[in-house]
C-alpha cells in the first residue's frame, strides 16, 4: 500500500465516521420522542367526572361532617382547645384515664 492510498483510505474512513456520527446525532431526538410515547399509558388509569351528580347524604354522614367542622372551628379558637391527642405517650394514655378538655364539657 502506497502513501497516497493510505491517505485516501484514512480520509474515507474518517469522513464515513463523521457521517455516521452526524446521522446518529440527528436521530437521537426522534428516538427520545418515540420512547416517551411508548412509555406513557394511552388512557388514564383513574378517571373521575368533572361534574358530580347531585348526591344526597344521609343523616349520619351529615352529622359526622358537621361534628368535624365544629371541632375544627373550636380548635382554631385558642391553643387550649385541642381536638386530637398527640401520638407520643401521654399521662392520660399511660394511666388509662379520660382526658378532659377545658371548655368542652357543659353542665346542662
Amino acid at each position: 500500500m502506497t502513501l497516497p492510498q493510505l491517505a485516501l483510505s484514512t480520509f474515507v474512513l474518517v469522513l464515513g465516521s463523521l457521517v455516521v456520527l452526524t446521522l446518529l446525532t440527528a436521530w437521537v431526538p426522534k428516538a427520545v420522542v418515540y420512547f416517551q410515547t411508548r412509555m406513557q399509558p394511552q388512557t388514564p388509569l383513574n378517571t373521575t367526572p368533572l361534574v358530580r351528580e347531585n348526591v344526597e347524604l344521609d343523616d349520619r354522614t351529615l352529622a359526622a361532617i358537621t361534628f368535624v367542622i365544629h371541632a375544627e372551628a373550636d380548635r382554631l379558637k385558642g391553643p387550649n382547645m385541642k381536638v386530637t391527642l398527640p401520638l407520643n405517650p401521654s399521662p392520660w394514655a399511660l394511666s388509662s384515664q379520660m382526658r378532659v378538655l377545658p371548655g368542652r364539657i357543659s353542665n346542662s
